[in-house]
């Protein structure tokens, strides 16, 4: 299984060779297979999101949290938070994979 920064290199690479449609379609079907995983496997699943550093305060408040991955920070959204309070800093592939999935935002 590819992780997350995997996943999120390879579209990376897919847009840069003019192929961002597919690459979204990628990513919305990776983070749906991380989620079903995650809700067969019980693993606590991280949603990541993209918080500018103004907004840091607010997005720790609400519980996001940061991990460093390689040389950059990356914030998240623990799995046990509830995700209304994230959406302006969530991916529009993420929040069409929750609708898709049954989840409420």
């Amino acid at each position: 299984m590819r992780s997350h920064n995997q996943s999120n290199a390879y579209a990376s690479t897919m847009r840069k060779n003019g192929h961002g449609q597919a690459a979204t379609q990628f990513l919305a079907s990776e983070h749906k297979r991380h989620l079903q995983n995650s809700l067969v496997s019980g693993v606590a699943y991280k949603t990541y999101i993209d918080v500018p550093y103004v907004d840091k305060e607010q997005a720790k408040a609400f519980g996001a949290q940061a991990e460093k991955i390689g040389a950059q920070w990356r914030w998240f959204i623990p799995a046990w938070k509830p995700l209304k309070n994230f959406i302006k800093w969530m991916k529009p592939e993420a929040i069409e994979s929750f609708s898709r999935n049954g989840i409420s935002i």
